[in-house]
């Protein structure tokens, strides 16, 4: 959060490997700190450098957060504007869907109103966060939804997120 570093998740290359084994439909999602589009354009290459032997099916999400847990002025991305994060979400996307994969921008109500302009990201599938509601109230169309923070998962120690991924069948 302090130096922008680029770091994999340790438990991603046995998460990975352990759903494609058991048939598991699976796509990823990069928890980002840019503060340039410079940056996500990285950020978007080392993921993919990561995931290219996988067989991703789902979509390769951005997730920009604001970081609040740390003391103040501590965080790079503090002062990121709403305009760059736009542009930061966009960079990651383009990189991603040239790359031939589904792009996504992960994001709760307060980010999509009033962080993003999601009229720039029009072409990028849309995962809402939100734990306070019986069914998802945002005002765009949705990909996924997640419900919770708090789920249980057999095999699993501590809390898991619970995700509702909406598709046509028919389509797909």
């Amino acid at each position: 959060y302090t130096k922008g570093v680029l770091a994999e998740d340790n438990a991603f290359v046995y998460n990975i490997k352990h759903a494609l084994k058991n048939g598991l439909q699976v796509g990823v999602y990069f928890f980002s700190q840019a503060v340039s589009p410079k940056e996500a354009v990285e950020e978007a290459e080392y993921l993919l450098a990561r995931i290219k032997k996988y067989n991703i099916t789902l979509s390769v999400a951005y997730d920009w957060e604001l970081i609040d847990n740390v003391e103040p002025g501590t965080a790079r991305t503090e002062s990121v504007s709403e305009d760059t994060m736009t542009q930061c979400a966009a960079a990651f996307c383009d990189v991603i869907r040239k790359a031939g994969y589904q792009p996504a921008l992960y994001c709760n109500g307060m980010q999509g109103y009033l962080s993003y302009d999601l009229a720039q990201l029009s072409d990028v599938e849309l995962w809402y966060a939100n734990y306070d509601s019986v069914s998802p109230d945002f005002a765009y169309q949705i990909r996924m939804w997640q419900y919770t923070d708090a789920g249980n998962l057999e095999g699993v120690e501590g809390k898991v997120d619970y995700n509702l991924y909406f598709c046509d069948t028919a389509a797909e």
